[in-house]
């Protein structure tokens, strides 16, 4: 297995046995661990393709590099253990520490094509260059039409220059 392939298909595989253990066992609750490094996409329902996956990763790691600002782009079919986007995205930051290590912090971008939900979070430290305004800006003027479209990379993609020219 290239890779490429066993860090994507590690992170999916590790998050939904995780996911199901804590879904069926209520005696052995097991926590989430983040996802492998140098990975900044997680794909629980697989939306891209390779090529995909490997610009979206690309532009986050440049974005972390120039601008110390960790992005993680999370897709998911299913919110649990929590029922509303906002508090699954929130928790993902926190419980994953995305951004402890970065001046600008970190934001993570959650989204569901099955809920058809979508969520930017920002750590404390990261909504100073990257306000709920300008997420909610990003979200409904790129992100949306393009998932409307069923252009997922496009809205990510977009975002994630969006983002950039925000946070110089």
């Amino acid at each position: 297995i290239e890779k490429k392939s066993f860090q994507r298909n590690f992170n999916v595989l590790n998050y939904k046995l995780t996911r199901e253990l804590n879904k069926t066992c209520n005696s052995f609750r097991v926590k989430y661990t983040p996802p492998l490094p140098l990975s900044n996409l997680l794909e629980i329902d697989s939306i891209f393709s390779d090529e995909q996956s490997e610009k979206i990763n690309k532009r986050t790691k440049q974005i972390r590099n120039k601008n110390q600002l960790e992005i993680v782009i999370l897709s998911i079919d299913d919110l649990y253990p929590e029922n509303d986007i906002n508090e699954f995205a929130n928790k993902k930051l926190v419980d994953w520490n995305i951004g402890k290590n970065f001046e600008k912090s970190g934001i993570i971008t959650v989204f569901s094509k099955k809920l058809r939900q979508i969520r930017i979070s920002t750590t404390f430290t990261s909504k100073k260059y990257l306000t709920d305004e300008n997420c909610e800006k990003i979200i409904s003027e790129i992100i949306i039409p393009n998932f409307k479209k069923d252009n997922y990379f496009d809205g990510i993609y977009k975002s994630l220059m969006e983002i950039k020219k925000i946070i110089k």
